[in-house]
């Protein structure tokens, strides 16, 4: 596999999970030991919007591979706060944890392995 085929997949993941978060999100909410389905919800949203940017070019573009990033940080923030605040569910936010850790590595490593059309800017562009 090379790089954009990573990306690909990783936009389809993206893709699966988000209309998992935003089709389901009550089931996922107990799951994880939170009410806030409104949140989860938004993440799917968000997930949507990431995933279908991944895949709209030929080419996957590091800025949606970065918009991934971004949201993988808001998801382990939340997953964090479950985990102090949620003992029944620890094993279950822990174990999303570690997933959307090794997620965020390999998105940021996609993120910086890519290079995007007509990159870098030539100075004669990006004087004009």
């Amino acid at each position: 596999m090379n790089d954009e085929q990573i990306a690909r997949g990783l936009g389809w993941f993206s893709i699966g999970l988000g209309l998992v978060e935003l089709v389901a999100p009550r089931p996922l909410a107990k799951l994880l030991g939170t009410t806030n389905t409104s949140l989860i919800r938004v993440f799917g949203v968000r997930g949507l919007v990431a995933g279908a940017g991944i895949l709209m070019l030929n080419k996957p573009q590091p800025p949606w591979l970065w918009a991934r990033v971004g949201g993988d940080v808001l998801d382990i923030t939340a997953l964090a706060m479950t985990y102090q605040h949620n003992a029944a569910t620890r094993k279950a936010v822990g174990f999303s944890l570690i997933n959307v850790v090794a997620i965020t590595a390999l998105d940021v490593w996609c993120a910086q392995t890519l290079k995007p059309y007509n990159w870098p800017i030539s100075s004669q562009k990006a004087s004009l």
